[in-house]
């Protein structure tokens, strides 16, 4: 089996594109794509943008009518709360330590 690293890219019906010609043989290849750390924290970060304006745009939280009220006055937390150290910060506080 022969290996071949090359760069590509997928555009936005996904297919993928090869910058390079490829000199292998005819036949079957298997293909493993990996995309580069920089591409995929600012897809990542698009989606929860996307995901968290939806979220705000939606009335209600809840379906049940008992606690609609509880959703209304609260704010969302933020994107870089470090939930560990909340935690221990809770813990801390609780335990006296």
């Amino acid at each position: 089996m022969q290996a071949l690293k090359l760069e590509g890219a997928l555009d936005k019906s996904g297919h993928l594109i090869v910058s390079k010609p490829i000199s292998l043989n005819p036949g079957k290849v298997e293909i493993i794509i990996l995309q580069s750390l920089a591409a995929s924290e600012a897809i990542t970060t698009q989606t929860l943008e996307s995901d968290r304006e939806i979220s705000l745009k939606t009335a209600s939280r809840t379906k049940v009518k008992t606690f609609q009220d509880l959703f209304t006055d609260t704010n969302p937390t933020s994107s870089d709360l470090d939930y560990d150290r909340a935690k221990w910060e809770y813990l801390q506080d609780k335990y006296d330590l």
